[in-house]
């Protein structure tokens, strides 16, 4: 498995079978603070969108894998923390779905879909996979999902406990 500064993996991945990893935000910067978060508590809670790390180093990082004969199934915008609070991470899914080669994939955990720019954004990924918790269906009903009823994007919602999870495929 290769690390770069922004790319991990290819990792293994029950969803997503063998995925390269991109990682746009610092350490641990997240809109939530989820107990059952994989990688642990939030170091850095927000919610403001920036350019947490250079999109163009990003994207130059991609580009080199790929001209080093880079293999995944699937590229996947996740990391260590909510890819969508990345100012710039619609041209990251650009650049990546420019190569034609391999689909990109957003993992998001839904908070900043509120935001007409991360819809606009997130509809240039092959895959869009948010996570929607809610502690009960009374709550649950109260999440944002209509946001995506505007959106070019489609989406279906799993009724369950909690997690509650979507997956949109273009």
């Amino acid at each position: 498995m290769e690390q770069g500064k922004y790319l991990f993996g290819p990792v293994p991945s029950r969803r997503f079978r063998r995925s390269l990893g991109v990682d746009l935000t610092p350490y641990k910067t997240c809109s939530l603070d989820r107990v059952y978060c994989q990688i642990r508590r939030t170091t850095s809670r927000t919610v403001v969108p920036g350019e947490y790390v250079p999109a163009q180093e990003v994207i130059a990082e991609i580009g080199a894998w790929f001209g080093n004969g880079g293999t995944a199934i699937y590229i996947t915008l996740s990391g260590s923390g909510e890819p969508t609070l990345h100012a710039r991470f619609g041209e990251v899914l650009e650049f990546i779905r420019s190569r034609g080669e391999i689909p990109a994939v957003l993992l998001s955990n839904w908070t900043q879909f509120h935001l007409p720019q991360v819809r606009e954004a997130a509809w240039k990924a092959d895959v869009v996979k948010v996570t929607l918790s809610a502690w009960d269906q009374a709550s649950f009903g109260m999440t944002k999902i209509q946001a995506l009823s505007t959106s070019p994007i489609n989406t279906s919602v799993m009724v369950g406990p909690v997690p509650k999870s979507t997956c949109v495929v273009r």
